[in-house]
C-alpha cells in the first residue's frame, strides 16, 4: 500500500454533460498521488469515450470497472472499495467539480489531527459562501456525530469527506443496496460510530456540487418518485435507530435526540412533499408523528446549533402549511360528515328505517372529496373564516 496516495472513487451513469469537466478538476489537483476507480454503471451515452479519452492523457493511475447491467450507486461504490490501493479514500460525484487543492486540504487535515474522519466545505457558490471565512475546528466523537446528523456544514454527505482505507477496510462496512436515498448518510454513520474518533471539518468551500436533473443520482420525481423517495429516507433513520440502540448507554443523549428530530423532520418534509402530488390521504397516515413533531420538536430544532438557518426556515415554513394542510382536512371531514348523516336521515324518513345511503362507506372515502375540495377552493371564503 502506497504511504500517501489518494483512491478517489466515482460511480457514473450517463454523466456526460459534465463529467469531462469532473475528470479535469481531479487532474488539475495540487495532490498528485491519485488512484482514480471509475465505476461506470452501464452507461448508454458517451461517458464511456470520456473516460476512455481521460485515461490515455491523464498522469493519474486510472481504474476503470464496467457494470454489466444498470446497479446502482451503492453497488458501484461497494465494488470499488475491493480496489484500494491507497492511503486516504474519498468519493465524488462525476456531475461535480473539485477546487485545485480541494484533495490537498483533507489530506492535510488527517496528517495534523487525531481525527480519523476529515471533512471540508462543500456548496453550489465557490467564491461567495459564508463557510469561506470560517476556520477548521476538530470535533470530539458525540459532538462529530450530531455534526453528521445535522443539517449545517458536516451533513451525512459522502463527497465533502475523506477517510483512512485501512480504517474502511477492517470495518468492512459497504453501502446498503436497498436504499438510494441517505445510503451515504448511514454509511457515514455506520463507520463513524466504528471508529469512535475524533472528525474534523475544513468549512471553506472546496468542493462544487452542481444539481443536474439528467445525472441518476438526481432523478426528477413524479408521484411515485416523491414516495419513494420519502419512504426511503424514513428506513435510513430507522437503520441509523438500529445502529444507535446497541450503543445507546455510552452515547450522549443530544445524538438520540437529534436523531429522532430529524426521523420527524424528514416526515414534515414527506408530508408537504405528499401534498404537492396531490397524495392527500397518504399524508393523512403521517398526521400523529406530525403533531408530535409541531407540538415537541420544533422548538428544538428553532434553538438547535446543528441546523442551518436555511434549513430552520425550510421546517418552519413546511410546519405551517401542514398544520393548514390538517386544520382544513378536518374542518372538512367534519362538515361532509354532518351532509351525509343529515341525507342519510332525511332519506330513512320516507318509512324505511334504514338509511339508503352506505355512510360508513362514503365517510372512508373522504379524502377525495377533500383533494377535490383543496384545490379548488384553497383561497375560498371557507378557508378565510375559518383560519
Amino acid at each position: 500500500m502506497s504511504t500517501g496516495k489518494v483512491d478517489v472513487i466515482i460511480p457514473v451513469f450517463n454523466g456526460s454533460q459534465y463529467l469531462k469537466e469532473c475528470l479535469d478538476s481531479i487532474e488539475s489537483q495540487t495532490y498528485r498521488e491519485i488512484h482514480l476507480i471509475i465505476v461506470d454503471d452501464y452507461s448508454d451515452d458517451d461517458s464511456i469515450e470520456i473516460i476512455h479519452q481521460y485515461q490515455q492523457r491523464s498522469a493519474c493511475q486510472v481504474t476503470l470497472l464496467k457494470n454489466d447491467k444498470n446497479m446502482g450507486v451503492s453497488y458501484s461504490r461497494n465494488r470499488a472499495l475491493k480496489y484500494l490501493e491507497g492511503q486516504y479514500v474519498t468519493f465524488i460525484d462525476a456531475d461535480d467539480v473539485l477546487k485545485p487543492h480541494h484533495l490537498a486540504t483533507l489530506v492535510n487535515c488527517l496528517k495534523s489531527s487525531p481525527a480519523r474522519m476529515a471533512v471540508t466545505g462543500g456548496g453550489s457558490h465557490l467564491i461567495i459562501n459564508p463557510k469561506n471565512i470560517k476556520r477548521t475546528k476538530t470535533y470530539a466523537f458525540s459532538d462529530g456525530l450530531c455534526e453528521i446528523l445535522g443539517a449545517r456544514g458536516v451533513e451525512g454527505y459522502l463527497w465533502n469527506k475523506m477517510f483512512y482505507a485501512e480504517d474502511l477496510q477492517r470495518s468492512g462496512i459497504e453501502f446498503d443496496n436497498d436504499i438510494f436515498m441517505g445510503e451515504d448518510l448511514l454509511f457515514v454513520c455506520e463507520n463513524f460510530l466504528f471508529l469512535r474518533a475524533p472528525l474534523i471539518y475544513h468549512p471553506p468551500v472546496t468542493y462544487y456540487y452542481r444539481p443536474n436533473q439528467a445525472s441518476a443520482m438526481r432523478k426528477q420525481l413524479d408521484k411515485k418518485g416523491v414516495i419513494a423517495k420519502g419512504d426511503n429516507w424514513l428506513v435510513t433513520y430507522r437503520k441509523i435507530f438500529k445502529l444507535l440502540q446497541p450503543q445507546r448507554a455510552k452515547l450522549d443523549q443530544k445524538v438520540i435526540d437529534l436523531a429522532t428530530t430529524q426521523y420527524l423532520a424528514s416526515i414534515n418534509d414527506l408530508i408537504s412533499n405528499l401534498v404537492e402530488v396531490g397524495e392527500l390521504q397518504r399524508a393523512r397516515q403521517f398526521q400523529s408523528e406530525y403533531f408530535k413533531f409541531r407540538k415537541h420538536l420544533v422548538a428544538r430544532v428553532m434553538l438547535s446549533p446543528y441546523f442551518s438557518i436555511k434549513r430552520k426556515v425550510s421546517i418552519a415554513q413546511k410546519v405551517r402549511r401542514n398544520y393548514l394542510l390538517f386544520k382544513k382536512i378536518e374542518f372538512l371531514v367534519r362538515l361532509m360528515a354532518r351532509y351525509i348523516i343529515d341525507v342519510a336521515r332525511s332519506e330513512s324518513n320516507d318509512g324505511d328505517h334504514k338509511p339508503k345511503l352506505d355512510v360508513s362507506r362514503i365517510l372512508h372515502n373522504q379524502l377525495g372529496f377533500t383533494t377535490i375540495y383543496l384545490k379548488k377552493y384553497q383561497h375560498s371564503k371557507i378557508d378565510q373564516h375559518f383560519f
